[in-house]
């Protein structure tokens, strides 16, 4: 039986706090990993205070969870520097665990030309540099794939619903939304494969994969 335990990575950022109130709501423990201490937790959720770097401790202290959703996100000035390494070592501690890897994704990478409507067969052809990064976590994420691990890449136009938080300007307060994204995300929790995406709540194959999503 699969272990409703999920370890959130990023657990004190915005996205992180909204998805570690979906999951409480929707019954399952939470590990939250952040290094600042995180306030006012609920019951069903437990911090750890262990760096990201240290993945062998990490994933030794949330054996457990079975879904690692990746909030973590560095400041623009900081994404040549973290934005791939940080990503590899979230995606290393799911690999470790044996666990769903979540990536939450933006759409800096369809480029300058994006068309109005975006769609799962939309491709993506960055023409900035933040947008050329992103792609390439992406493409990191789908190698690790095609070695084992099971991946799904969660896209949406609006994660967030702004509100004043300690700490940081705004953060998520939209635990419904992210509850509806993050559920059928985990619908996939029990099939390996390629890359999938969540887009405005439908869960579909990605663009690059060739096999479908069920």
């Amino acid at each position: 039986m699969q272990s409703r335990t999920a370890l959130i990575l990023g657990a004190n950022g915005r996205l992180g706090r909204a998805v570690l109130e979906a999951f409480v709501a929707a019954g399952w423990q939470v590990l939250a990993q952040a290094r600042r201490p995180i306030e006012n937790l609920p019951p069903q959720a437990r911090q750890l205070g262990i760096d990201m770097s240290n993945t062998e401790a990490v994933a030794s202290a949330a054996r457990d969870a079975s879904i690692v959703v990746y909030a973590v996100n560095p400041s623009y000035t900081e994404w040549d520097e973290k934005l791939l390494p940080l990503a590899r070592q979230g995606m290393g501690i799911a690999e470790r665990l044996g666990a769903l890897f979540m990536l939450p994704a933006n759409v800096y990478g369809f480029g300058e030309k994006m068309p109005a409507r975006l769609v799962e067969s939309t491709m993506q052809r960055p023409t900035t540099k933040k947008g050329k990064q992103r792609e390439a976590l992406e493409e990191e994420m789908q190698k690790r794939i095609q070695r084992g691990l099971r991946g799904v890449v969660i896209r949406a136009g609006d994660f967030l619903e702004a509100v004043q938080a300690t700490g940081s300007t705004k953060r998520s307060s939209s635990p419904s939304r992210a509850a509806n994204l993050f559920t059928r995300a985990r619908q996939m929790s029990s099939t390996p494969g390629p890359t999938c995406q969540i887009w405005r709540g439908r869960l579909s194959a990605s663009p690059n994969s060739t096999s479908p999503a069920t």
